[in-house]
């Protein structure tokens, strides 16, 4: 696909239509079995159930800090259990779920009502109830304590920076109670508080050695886990000079950007950036965490300043394409201030700015940190752009031939998470002793995912320019082209790094041109995915993303997006599903209908996972059943991106399309948990017709609209 053709019709924006269909539940009781509800008495008796419940209850109101009017246990379902009989189980406590501890959602930390949990300690209970409190039980240490942090052999006597998580999913008042009687027992046992985050995000960092955290977990029932700090890693390479050409930009196309007051501002939480000519008139904005003494680039020859610079101009452009707030995480000498600046950064710049990219990049076992970030991003409606992480070059060299050891080294967080774009790289350059030939994989580039919840997602989401190395290490004229902190060109950067920035570019094109007319982030996500070639290429994620402002008179593109609750079950009989419905006027000579559906929702567990996916039904006039895409295997796929087509070989496509838009979950999650999740998407739509047409397909396609009207 080709779509950086010369500009003829720009995008047609239109609403989505919200729909219900209520339909019958099957039913979920079971027939009465006297063989069951004998062995389940007996299980009862023999595993001193009453005896066990009430000992775990009797321990957790001898803790000193508890929740009064609410209790904390974890239950493991067995791995056959039906999702409707889950749900009963859950249910029949009148528990709320607040997180899933294994992949398969059968281990569950819910919370009963304290009232009830004291009912069900002292009375001889019906055995509904008993039934669930057989596999009731504490939050256990090794559920509590991350890997990093326990394997961590200098903790035993030296403090450590540990992140203390609240229980999740909690609103933000019981958040912000439970963050406060955590920082007065802090006080209480002198132990130093590093930052408080907000509220919102139920956590705080602070200085402890074992014996103090293993005492807060014996004393607290609020309290979910401890984690590592994530500290953050900036790799880069720079090299020769070269001279700038002052040509026109190349990323201009046909389209003139709006004057430098008026261009999309980016932010780059990163090393800082230095004020040199070439991002002259294009800082909005420079701040910094407490921590540094100044705001200038902090990294030898300069990371943050080399990528303001490429977000700005690309590689060779002389026209500016977006503004550039700094706010300075990191340097060498101190990298614990990157993940707290992260978090800073997106909160205090959210309302100016719709793109972050960064390119520090974290390796720690800290699972619910990254989970917060992006439940955050979600939040905050911004897309955040992060480099992949490069392979260090000792691992690099030991690992085997060129390419097939790329897959043994996952992409780092946050680039992993689902709601950040995650970036790889490849070659533009080779030369005689040159590891990767030009157009590929770049030898040092990350690929693949260790988050097993994350499904049939890819990772990196995309992949752009981001150099070549030789066998030696030499880097001379292999890299991206840009500048150092102290105003000089160059053309050997090289890493991940420098391949995030020029994708966060090409968002802001699109800000710059469509950003008033769409509000959702994942709409924008849609649109850069949708420019990408090279889609089915190993390790390039969704491909390499293009300038994508316009299309040429063969091709339309309209744009969707809008929100859906996930359905409500929580009735006994009857189901509500929740959908959105757009519709698409396909003209005579369209020969394919191509969507890109983009997607996140508002439901946060302890680790990034993907909770839900789209399914799409779609329906043409003229047929009575569901039109099945040509790319069938895409349909049920449990992604956040997905790419559907749909084309006849020898029928006429023309006439009136409707697609359905179904949000579905990826695993169990409980009723009542599940219709309070809404799920939020951004959906690109190209029609492709034979060239030489009469007229442009947008303008057959705007007057089939004017009908309907």
């Amino acid at each position: 696909m080709n779509l950086r053709e010369r500009k003829e019709s720009d995008f047609i924006f239109r609403p989505s239509e919200e729909g219900t269909r209520r339909f019958t539940k099957p039913h979920g009781g079971e027939k009465y079995d006297t063989q069951k509800h004998k062995e389940l008495i007996e299980k009862i008796a023999e595993r001193k159930l009453e005896e066990k419940f009430r000992a775990t209850t009797s321990a957790i109101s001898r803790k000193e800090i508890k929740d009064p009017e609410k209790v904390y246990f974890v239950i493991e379902i067995d791995k056959g259990t039906r999702p409707g009989k889950r749900n009963d189980l859950i249910e029949r406590l009148s528990a709320r779920v607040h997180d899933f501890l294994d992949e398969r959602h059968n281990t569950i930390l819910i919370s009963i009502p304290a009232s009830l949990t004291k009912q069900y300690a002292e009375k001889d209970l019906p055995l509904p109830i008993k039934e669930p409190l057989l596999n009731i039980r504490e939050l256990r240490y090794d559920e509590q304590v991350s890997k990093g942090v326990l394997e961590d052999q200098r903790w035993e006597n030296l403090p450590k920076a540990i992140i203390v998580h609240m229980i999740p999913n909690i609103d933000e008042i019981t958040a912000k109670k439970y963050l406060k009687e955590v920082e007065e027992y802090f006080r209480k046992t002198s132990q130093e508080i590093i930052w408080v985050a907000e509220p919102k995000q139920g956590m705080l960092l602070a200085n402890l050695k074992r014996a103090p955290a293993e005492d807060l977990l014996k004393n607290t029932n609020i309290v979910y886990r401890l984690e590592t700090l994530p500290t953050g890693t900036a790799t880069d390479s720079v090299g020769r000079k070269f001279r700038v050409k002052g040509k026109t930009s190349s990323l201009a196309g046909n389209w003139s950007f709006p004057s430098i007051d008026r261009l999309p501002i980016v932010c780059i939480p990163d090393t800082g950036v230095s004020s040199i000519q070439r991002l002259s008139g294009v800082i909005y904005e420079r701040n910094k965490e407490a921590c540094f003494d100044d705001v200038e680039d902090s990294d030898t020859e300069g990371h943050g300043t080399p990528i303001a610079c490429l977000v700005s101009f690309g590689e060779d452009g002389a026209t500016a394409r977006a503004r550039i707030i700094s706010h300075k995480i990191y340097s060498d000498q101190i990298r614990d201030a990157s993940f707290e600046g992260m978090l800073k950064a997106v909160e205090l710049y959210a309302s100016k700015c719709r793109i972050f990219t960064s390119s520090i990049v974290f390796d720690e076992d800290a699972l619910s940190a990254y989970a917060k970030l992006d439940e955050l991003i979600q939040r905050r409606n911004i897309c955040f752009i992060s480099s992949a992480g490069n392979i260090p070059p000792q691992r690099m060299n030991s690992s085997g031939h060129y390419p097939s050891y790329i897959r043994d080294f996952p992409v780092l967080y946050p680039a992993q998470n689902p709601n950040v774009i995650g970036v790889g790289a490849i070659t533009r350059k080779e030369k005689n002793g040159s590891i990767a030939p030009k157009n590929a994989l770049s030898p040092f580039t990350r690929c693949g995912k260790s988050l097993h919840r994350l499904y049939d997602s890819k990772k990196p989401d995309v992949v752009e320019h981001g150099g070549n190395i030789c066998h030696d290490g030499n880097k001379e004229g292999l890299g991206v082209a840009s500048f150092r902190k102290t105003g000089q060109p160059a053309d050997t950067f090289v890493g991940t790094s420098f391949s995030a920035p020029l994708v966060a570019g090409r968002l802001s094109e699109i800000v710059a041109k469509y950003g008033t007319q769409v509000n959702n982030a994942e709409t924008l996500k849609a649109i850069l995915f949708m420019s990408c070639d090279n889609r089915e290429a190993d390790c390039f994620g969704n491909g390499v993303p293009h300038q994508f402002l316009s299309v040429t008179e063969d091709k339309a593109v309209l744009v969707f997006e809008g929100s859906i609750h996930l359905s409500d079950l929580t009735s006994p009989r009857v189901g509500t599903e929740y959908y959105s419905k757009i519709s698409v006027p396909v003209p005579a000579g369209v020969k394919e209908i191509d969507m890109c559906l983009v997607h996140s929702d508002d439901y946060t567990v302890s680790e990034p996972t993907l909770n839900t996916y789209l399914h799409v039904r779609a329906k043409k006039t003229g047929r009575r059943s569901v039109v099945p895409p040509t790319n069938k295997e895409e349909e049920h796929r449990r992604k956040y991106v997905k790419f559907l087509k749909w084309s006849f070989e020898r029928k006429s496509m023309e006439g009136r399309w409707d697609f359905e838009i179904v949000p579905k979950t990826s695993e169990f999650i409980d009723d009542s948990t599940m219709k309070n999740i809404k799920v939020r998407y951004g959906c690109v739509i190209l029609l492709r017709a034979e060239p030489l047409r009469f007229r442009p397909l947008t303008e057959d396609v705007i007057a089939e609209m004017n009908r309907w009207k």
